[in-house]
Parts: structure tokens; C-alpha cells; sequence
């Protein structure tokens, strides 16, 4: 899918592309993990703002091969709590299983290497992008692009900058003004263009035998966008159930405190009595 890759057969992915183009549809449909839309991006902000702080202490933006191929093995130490960010890891535990299903679907993946892949930083900002447009952005790209015209749109975009007819930095470098016009399939090539880019780049003997044909290529990113959409759906179920924590709480110490003075009332009340009666006397 780089702008500099041969292509021994033109023709090949055009014969299939019905066929691709159906395998395409199956994938995005499956984006769509629940039917359940946040109204603001507030459940992402923690993340992002972790990713801004990176940023910041990496002005430079470099991404160099040197740095590249240093950074799986950095971040891959922290992969469950980046993904996680639970105390039980229960989170984390539930998204290990989706990439290990994921790997199992493609032939010559290693579900390691997968994990690996996934949780380097530029990939994790990849995968939160996409999320956050896909969630929280201005349009309801699910629904404005449904997944038979977003599959045939991204394979013709995918197709066109593998043939050499369109420039990937159409969506590689596209502004933040000019994304904000794009349907579904923008984004979806956005992500495949830019994660294949820096799995090409890193140059891991692991990662390279993704490396196959275009379908198989593509479907696998689409896979793993998959995984980001259901961390997000389980990150949203997790803050909903603090939430409703936090509104329990003062509930129930409101009750325990009401016990204390209702004795004390009636030991008030108790001790009115008697002085009454003594009076009386």
C-alpha cells in the first residue's frame, strides 16, 4: 500500500475486487461494537492528554528508523497498563484476548508481535484518533457512510495509491480542517495507510511477514481497529460504573449517619421523660 511498492500484477487485486470489496463491508460493520455513543469526548480526555504530554516532551516529532524500531520494545513493557488503565486488569485482559483472536485469523501473525505492534506509541495515537472521530466527532460518519460505500470507497483510495494514481499524503498529511470534510472511509485509509507506513518503517522481521496481499493487508488494520473501539467501550462501561459508585456513596453515608441521631434523639427523649416524671413527684 506505500507509494513505492511494486506491483507485480496490476491486475490481480481488480479480479478480486467484488470479493474484496465484500471482505471489506464485513470488517467495518463490525466497528461497530455497540450501539451506545458518548454525546462528548470527555471518557477520552485522560488519554489524550497522556499523548499530548508525550508530545510535549518529544518536541521534535522525529521519526526517525533509529526511533521507530526502539519504540515497541520501550512501550510494549507498559502495554497493560496503557491499555488497561484498571487496577483489576481485567480491561486489559479482555483486549489481549481480542488481539489474540485477531492473530489467529492471519496467517504468519504472531499475537506477541501483534501485541507488540498495537502498543507502541504511534500506533496507540492512531488507534485514538480514529476512536475519537469515530465516537465524539462532528458527523456520525457510521451513519453518514454506511459500510457497503465505505468498503468500496476505501478500497478505491487504498487501490489508487498502490497503482501510483493518488498521493498518499492526500490522507497521510491531511489537515485537521480538511479531515473534518471526510466520510468513514477517509479515516479507515488514514489509519491503513499510516500504521502499514510505520510497520514498513520499523523493519521487524516479525511485523514484515505481514507483509502479503492487499486484502489480507487491509482487513488486519481493520481487525485491529476493531480492538481500539472495544477498549473504548469497556473504558466508557468502567467510568459509568465509578460514576454510579460515586453517586451510591454519599447516599449511604447519609443513611449511616442518620442512625447515630436517631438514637440520640431518642435517648433525649428518654432521658425528658424521666426528668418529667421526677418533677412531677
Amino acid at each position: 500500500m506505500a507509494e513505492d511498492t511494486p506491483e507485480v500484477n496490476p491486475m490481480a487485486d481488480m479480479r478480486h475486487a467484488r470479493e474484496t470489496v465484500s471482505t471489506f463491508q464485513k470488517h467495518i460493520e463490525r466497528l461497530e461494537v455497540d450501539e451506545t455513543r458518548p454525546r462528548s469526548p470527555v471518557l477520552l480526555e485522560p488519554w489524550e492528554s497522556k499523548i499530548k504530554r508525550h508530545r510535549s516532551n518529544n518536541s521534535d516529532g522525529s521519526s526517525s528508523r533509529r526511533g521507530i524500531s526502539l519504540s515497541s520494545t520501550r512501550w510494549n513493557k507498559s502495554v497493560g497498563k496503557e491499555w488497561a488503565e484498571s487496577r483489576s486488569g481485567a480491561l486489559w485482559h479482555e483486549i489481549s484476548n481480542a488481539l489474540e483472536d485477531v492473530a489467529k485469523q492471519f496467517k504468519g501473525v504472531d499475537s506477541t508481535a501483534l501485541k507488540e505492534f498495537v502498543s507502541t506509541r504511534q500506533i496507540l495515537e492512531l488507534g485514538t484518533e480514529f476512536v475519537r472521530i469515530y465516537r465524539c466527532g462532528s458527523k456520525a460518519l457510521a451513519a453518514v457512510e454506511k459500510p457497503p460505500y465505505a468498503a468500496g470507497a476505501l478500497f478505491w483510495s487504498l487501490q489508487g495509491v498502490k497503482q501510483g494514481d493518488t498521493r498518499a499524503s492526500q490522507w497521510t498529511r491531511a489537515s485537521a480542517e480538511r479531515q473534518k470534510e471526510w466520510d468513514l472511509s477517509g479515516h479507515l485509509a488514514r489509519f491503513v495507510l499510516l500504521a502499514d507506513g510505520y510497520r514498513r518503517q520499523a523493519d521487524r522481521e516479525d511485523w514484515d511477514t505481514w507483509n502479503t496481499d492487499f486484502a489480507t493487508n487491509t482487513s488486519l488494520y481493520l481487525c485491529i481497529l476493531r480492538c481500539f473501539l472495544i477498549r473504548d467501550k469497556k473504558q466508557r462501561e468502567l467510568a459509568q460504573e465509578r460514576e454510579l459508585g460515586l453517586t451510591q456513596q454519599p447516599q449511604e453515608t447519609q443513611d449511616r449517619d442518620s442512625v447515630p441521631r436517631k438514637r440520640s434523639s431518642r435517648s433525649s427523649s428518654s432521658r425528658f421523660s424521666r426528668s418529667s416524671r421526677g418533677t412531677s413527684n
